[in-house]
């Protein structure tokens, strides 16, 4: 048997009384309720099928939430877990124009054992479903539970600039046969033609994001780097404070340890950050050392192959 941790792909809060906002970007995200009615709840995805061989067979499949605090409601809140049953974008979700969702919750979110710093839920027949391509893989809602009890539970999502406080899914499982290993993300085939310096353009990778930083810092998504020949980091300070910038690297997309010296990006200015040590993934961390947010423009570049 063998086992997996797949961190979400994409994560986000949608809120009631602000119905068009969108909050994919958070480092943490609510669900719940206030007395006043205001409601809360949470949206995740887990790349199951792009994660394991073709073949296997899932065993168990635990939902694990970190906890970044319970606001008045109770010792132990509960949330129940639907199936998604459309599709939506991290960027792009709102209350307004949330995904319709299982009225029945396949699972319930509660407290791991007297440990109030991890929310759990066994998901092991609906991970079954998403890889077997019985059900579509659109993720999962998170609801209150507590009926109509004020209260509130926050999350961190996979934009909390703490690796070991991302949302994840746990799997145990079994290859098809022995020896079988994960296969690699999926990543732009490489062009079958002789590559001449006209067709050079087509075996680069240039990824642009942006990323808002405040006290806490923030962390921008991993990238695969694994089929890089080399990539550097080109950051561009566009706000009004000062940014404390590292580059970080990670053999597996959960753990991860800065690569680089962290240094200080004054506004208008651009940094170049290129890694050092090999491993499979990247990401960027930005923090705001004199507390005040600033706006990074992040554009990765490398050659594929």
């Amino acid at each position: 048997m063998l086992e997996l941790t797949i961190p979400a792909a994409a994560d986000a809060q949608i809120d009631r009384r602000h119905p068009k906002h969108n909050y994919g970007r958070r480092p943490t995200a609510k669900v719940g309720r206030t007395g006043g009615g205001e409601r809360y709840r949470s949206l995740f995805v887990f790349p199951v099928q792009e994660r394991l061989p073709d073949g296997a067979k899932i065993n168990s499949a635990w939902l694990v939430l970190p906890v970044a605090r319970f606001e008045p409601g109770g010792a132990h809140p509960e949330s129940s877990v639907h199936r998604v049953l459309q599709p939506w974008r991290e960027d792009r979700v709102t209350w307004h124009d949330q995904p319709a969702c299982s009225e029945d919750p396949c699972a319930c979110a509660t407290p791991c054992g007297t440990h109030d710093g991890v929310l759990e839920a066994d998901v092991t027949a609906l991970a079954q479903d998403w890889l077997s391509g019985e059900r579509h893989n659109a993720g999962v809602l998170l609801r209150w539970a507590c009926g109509e009890a004020p209260g509130r539970v926050v999350l961190y999502t996979r934009e909390s600039a703490w690796c070991d406080r991302w949302p994840v899914l746990r799997l145990r499982y079994r290859p098809c046969c022995p020896g079988c290993g994960i296969p690699p993300i999926p990543w732009p085939p490489l062009p079958v033609e002789v590559i001449n310096p006209v067709e050079i353009e087509s075996r680069l990778f240039d990824l642009h994001e942006t990323l808002t930083i405040r006290g806490g810092g923030s962390a921008s998504h991993m990238q695969e780097a694994s089929r890089l020949r080399i990539m550097t980091l080109f950051v561009t300070n566009e706000g009004p404070g000062e940014a404390l910038i590292d580059l970080q690297v990670s053999p597996d997309g959960v753990a991860f340890a800065s690569d680089t010296a962290a240094q200080t990006l004054a506004p208008g200015h651009t940094a170049a950050l290129v890694a050092q040590t090999f491993a499979r993934y990247t990401r960027f961390r930005g923090a705001a050392p004199r507390g005040r947010g600033t706006r990074l423009r992040l554009r990765y570049q490398g050659q594929i192959g």
